[in-house]
């Protein structure tokens, strides 16, 4: 895929806010891996992954964000997904991944 961009990363005390833009798959989901890993392993309680900029996501990119759940939780870490919109979020809706990673906002 083309247009990824693992963003910027705001960092504030214990938390810390990722901004990745674009489409991730199996060929770059690994950029933004390093990125949510790298956080974690810094020592932050938070880490946010700001999804309102990412278009489009595959499998490996739900393979890669459970793993780094697990990697999070083992670290006494929160890892959360916000602003999850447009494919995304039917994706994660579709597969049916919600809290911890993501609270899906929608009703019901």
């Amino acid at each position: 895929m083309t247009g990824q961009n693992t963003g910027a990363l705001s960092l504030s005390g214990d938390v810390a806010v990722l901004h990745p833009s674009g489409e991730f798959d199996m060929a770059n989901e690994q950029e933004l891996s390093i990125a949510i890993h790298h956080a974690v392993i810094s020592g932050h309680r938070l880490v946010v992954v700001d999804f309102g900029e990412v278009t489009f996501i595959d499998a490996s990119v739900i393979r890669m964000l459970l793993h780094s759940l697990r990697l999070a939780e083992s670290r006494g870490c929160v890892l959360n997904l916000v602003n999850v919109t447009a494919l995304p979020e039917l994706i994660l809706r579709a597969l049916q991944i919600g809290p911890p990673i993501w609270d899906d906002p929608s009703p019901g």
